[in-house]
């Protein structure tokens, strides 16, 4: 049997509260926005605006890369996984499952010049993947369905954010 004391938990349920409330910004409803006013319905290409920031408290920003994901708690870490399944879900309202093999790229831009780039992508692929697979735009995430990928690293330090375009890739 798992015992957890009352501070731990408390400090637990006060970080999934911060999470629910206030999560990656005031920009959130506008990233929602952006993403369906790009959202491509012919289901040849999808595209996707999410952010990459996370508010830790009311004056510090946290970069959901790779050292955060490797030293985040267990709960925090699935709030933010369900945060960003949930903004793809709304952004995609109800498509249609895209089939075939698809080529996934992504564009991120951070706000300080010289961030790791490759810590970045690959936690917020593992989120949008999840969450895209988990809206039923994709049937599985695997390396026989995701069959290539690529990044560009962009500098923005006003509106820092990952954009991720899945193209369907024909084949012979």
């Amino acid at each position: 049997m798992i015992r957890i004391s009352n501070t731990l938990l408390e400090a637990m349920v006060k970080d999934l509260e911060l999470v629910q409330e206030d999560f990656f910004s005031e920009n959130t409803q506008n990233l929602i926005d952006e993403a369906k006013k790009y959202l491509i319905n012919d289901l040849e290409s999808i595209r996707l605006t999410l952010p990459i920031y996370y508010n830790k408290n009311k004056s510090k920003q946290v970069l959901a890369g790779l050292n955060w994901y490797r030293n985040v708690n267990f709960h925090l870490n699935n709030a933010i996984k369900k945060f960003i399944a949930g903004i793809i879900d709304e952004s995609i309202d109800g498509e249609p499952i895209m089939d075939g093999k698809i080529h996934v790229h992504y564009d991120i831009y951070f706000k300080r010049k010289g961030t790791d780039g490759g810590n970045v992508r690959s936690v917020m692929e593992k989120f949008a993947l999840d969450g895209i697979k988990a809206a039923n735009m994709i049937s599985d995430d695997t390396f026989e369905i995701i069959v290539s990928s690529s990044d560009e690293y962009f500098y923005d330090k006003e509106h820092p954010r990952i954009e991720i375009k899945l193209t369907r890739v024909l084949t012979k």
